[in-house]
């Protein structure tokens, strides 16, 4: 059985393809940064419950409680949360692409 193999043109093209949609997308996510508040949240987890906490000081160990009141506070802070996962694997895909 032969192998059939992609022919060069078409991989590159896929990969600068590529390359623009990460371009876009990291954009949208910096944009967004710009915008969020100080400090990081954390959540724990303990008997199937979860509880967040504000760190507003990276040496606070707890944070300030928040509870489900603040929903909004909190979906904003795990968007945040979520974006600087986001942007870290997208710089680490175009790091890749351009290498």
């Amino acid at each position: 059985m032969r192998r059939k193999y992609l022919k060069t043109d078409v991989v590159y093209l896929a990969a600068r393809d590529r390359l623009k949609e990460l371009e876009g997308q990291k954009n949208r996510i910096t944009g967004r940064m710009i915008n969020y508040p100080d400090g990081k949240i954390h959540f724990v987890t303990k008997k199937r419950v979860v509880s967040y906490y504000l760190r507003t000081n990276p040496q606070e160990k707890t944070g300030k409680y928040l509870s489900k009141n603040e929903m909004a506070t909190i979906k904003l802070y795990m968007q945040k949360y979520y974006d600087e996962k986001a942007l870290k694997a997208l710089e680490n895909e175009i790091f890749a692409l351009n290498k």
